[in-house]
């Protein structure tokens, strides 16, 4: 697990991020100030994994969830 506020190559520290949509090979990341970015790490699963040590929700598991 990855406790860290960021992640080497990312310019963006955790507090930043409000939800994720992943992709096959890129992340489509919403920030606290509304922008979107993407992000193509160099390793897909440490990033992926980074995210979700933090909490950060998958667009897809929440709006799943909201719907019921």
């Amino acid at each position: 697990m990855n406790a860290e506020p960021e992640f080497k190559g990312f310019n963006h520290a955790i507090s930043d991020v409000v939800r994720f949509l992943p992709s096959h090979d890129f992340f489509t990341i919403m920030l606290k100030n509304g922008k979107i970015v993407h992000y193509s790490p160099e390793n897909y699963y440490d990033f992926l994994a980074w995210l979700r040590s933090h909490k950060i929700p998958d667009v897809r598991e929440s709006w799943s969830k909201e719907l019921g």
